[in-house]
Formats: C-alpha cells, structure tokens, sequence
C-alpha cells in the first residue's frame, strides 16, 4: 500500500506556496489541481468552445499562482472566490477585446473575402463563430486565408513543424464548421 501525501486545506496550500521553496511547488501543483476542475466548470458553462475551455483555464490557473506569489490574495480562505474572480477578469477581458475587435472592423466598412464567399445571411454567423476562436486561431487563418500564406512559411514564423499547421488548420475550420452547423471539414487529397 502507497503512502498517501497529507491533504492540507487550501489555504495552508496558499500559505506554503506564499513561502516559497521546495514544499511551494508542491503546494502548487495540488492547488492546481484542485482549482482546475472548479475553474473549467465555471468556464464551461459560458463557452461554447472546449479547446477555449482549456485554454482559458491553464491562463487563469497561471494569474491565480502569480497573484499568490506576489502576495495579492488578502485572506488565504477565499482562494477559490479568487480564481473565480481570475475567471470573471478573464471572460471579461476576452469580451471587450472582441467587442473592439469587431467595432474596428465595422469602421473599415469591409466585410472583407467573407463577403463574397458566403451569403448575406451567414456573414452574420460567421463573425459571431470567429469571437469564439481564440485569438491565435484567428491569426491563423488570416495567415492562411487572407495572407495566402503555406503551412511551411507559417510554421518557421510561428515556431511550429507544418504538420502541426496544418493540424491546426483543421481544428479551427471543424470548430468553424460545427459552429455554423455545416459539419465536418474534410481535406481535399
């Protein structure tokens, strides 16, 4: 039978990773995983999207250890309201980046290929499916589709083999597609 490390609260989590040193990398690690799945609940149920899920949890989890290092946590007890508020900042921080995002947009006066590509009536849709891409999706696309750029070139500027380009590629057309409705995306051989 494994010896089981003791639970501690997590509070005393907070105050062992406040202290630094080697029992704070511990400390951190079980109040991650503790706050993760109350993190991702929370943001499950306000996105539609799970990659974004994920994504928007390890960045929480992050800006939840940084504030504890630094000391901005007044009391200990309250870490789980916190991170909560980590997520509130977040999802609120994301919105208003779209929101400018799409105003800007809207002040060109353009629509851009999209126009052309789809009717009238799906321009609307897609612009809401693209603010619930994150925005190195976002980026991605406009590399491929408006720069007209190949999974190689991207790759060397991105950091990325071609391959993982093209995975990605892949994953962020099915998340557009799902979102639209259409269905899968299948790749033409």
């Amino acid at each position: 039978m494994v010896d089981q490390p003791p639970t501690l609260p997590d509070a005393e989590l907070v105050l062992l990773i406040r202290g630094g040193g080697e029992s704070a990398k511990e400390a951190e690690e079980q109040l991650c995983q503790r706050m993760a799945s109350r993190v991702r609940m929370y943001l499950a149920r306000r996105h539609r999207d799970p990659y974004a899920v994920e994504d928007t949890t390890h960045d929480v989890l992050l800006a939840l250890l940084e504030g504890i290092r630094q000391g901005r946590l007044d009391d200990p007890a309250k870490v789980g309201s916190y991170a909560l508020g980590i997520c509130k900042n977040k999802l609120r921080e994301d919105t208003r980046r779209e929101i400018r995002r799409h105003r800007a947009l809207l002040r060109t006066g353009s629509d851009g290929p999209v126009e052309m590509a789809l009717p009238r009536l799906q321009v609307g849709r897609l612009e809401e499916c693209l603010l619930f891409l994150l925005e190195r999706d976002r980026v991605l696309l406009r590399m491929i589709f408006c720069g007209g750029r190949s999974a190689v070139s991207i790759g060397e500027e991105l950091g990325l083999k071609p391959q993982s380009v093209r995975v990605r590629r892949h994953r962020v057309i099915d998340k557009l597609r799902q979102c639209l409705g259409v269905g899968r995306y299948e790749a033409q051989r």
